[in-house]
């Protein structure tokens, strides 16, 4: 294989593992604390910034959902085994949850400790999120009967 020069004026395509004579002049094999951006070109990744340390959480055994109504309203809901907690995303403030339903203690217990992660699956709309656990069977509440 012979040695080429050539002139590549961005790498915008971003990482590809395909062969080398398969891949664009625009991707490379490996990028590393790098991002590529049309405007700006390719350039370092921003770092983190720690910004507050969550008090008395275990998160090792724990499905986490991540709550943004806006720029300036961003919430972190963590479901440990048998609770939900809220903390303010920016200060790390915890907020009281309220629940409107005595056993939802039950429900929120762990059946598997393989895949917590995925256990449950969160929607929030407005102020409410509702929290279902994948592992428990739905059952039938209440039936209105009709005469």
């Amino acid at each position: 294989m012979s040695l080429l020069s050539q002139s590549i004026r961005n790498l915008i395509g971003g990482v590809s593992q395909q062969e080398e004579k398969l891949r664009s002049a625009t991707q490379c094999e490996d990028q590393v604390n790098c991002r590529n951006s049309l405007v700006d070109g390719m350039g370092k990744r921003p770092c983190t910034e720690l910004i507050s340390t969550l008090t008395n959480l275990d998160t090792s055994d724990a499905s986490v959902h991540f709550i943004e109504r806006d720029a300036n309203e961003r919430y972190i809901m963590v479901i440990t085994d048998g609770s939900v907690r809220v903390f303010n995303s920016d200060t790390g403030v915890e907020y009281p949850v309220v629940d409107n339903v005595q056993s939802n203690k039950q429900y929120l217990r762990h059946r598997t400790k393989d895949n917590v992660q995925n256990q449950f699956q969160v929607l929030t709309t407005a102020d409410t999120s509702i929290i279902l656990n994948k592992l428990v069977p739905v059952e039938q509440a209440y039936v209105r009967e009709t005469v």
